[in-house]
């Protein structure tokens, strides 16, 4: 485990903070680390990960949507989500190659320092955002 995982570990189990998993990439160079978290939004689990490497950045990731965008609904999904970009600062929006809707937050970390407690205040506005703008975004998929 990378050290910057070991401080977010020791983060959250300082503060009782439980319901995730670590994931570690074998093999990687940039001795990646995931954090697995599941946001319940209107009854809908959401995949939020942490992935901690040791490059200069941590980023805190939110899988709104899989495999949702198509054709027919990506213009008002895009503008919705460019939107919510501008709207809420920290928080990018966007669509993947695949038609998933993401949420990522970077965290500068520098020299193997990672501010926990921002990465979990971070987390938390995530929750907040997706959870008055979920209808949105629901109402934009079905255009």
């Amino acid at each position: 485990m990378n050290q910057k995982a070991e401080q977010f570990r020791a983060y959250l189990d300082a503060h009782q903070i439980g319901g995730y998993t670590i994931k570690e990439l074998r093999d990687d160079p940039m001795q990646t680390n995931a954090f697995e978290f599941t946001f319940t939004v209107n009854g809908n689990n959401f995949p939020l990960y942490v992935i901690l490497d040791t490059s200069m950045f941590a980023v805190i990731r939110l899988r709104v949507a899989t495999r949702s965008v198509v054709d027919t609904n990506r213009a008002a999904v895009i503008d919705l989500l460019n939107r919510f970009t501008q709207e809420v600062k920290p928080l990018k929006y966007y669509v993947d190659p695949l038609g998933d809707i993401i949420i990522d937050v970077c965290v500068f970390a520098k020299n193997d320092t990672l501010d926990s407690e921002l990465v979990y205040t971070m987390i938390q506005i995530i929750g907040q955002q997706i959870d008055t703008q979920y209808p949105e975004i629901m109402q934009a998929l079905q255009a």
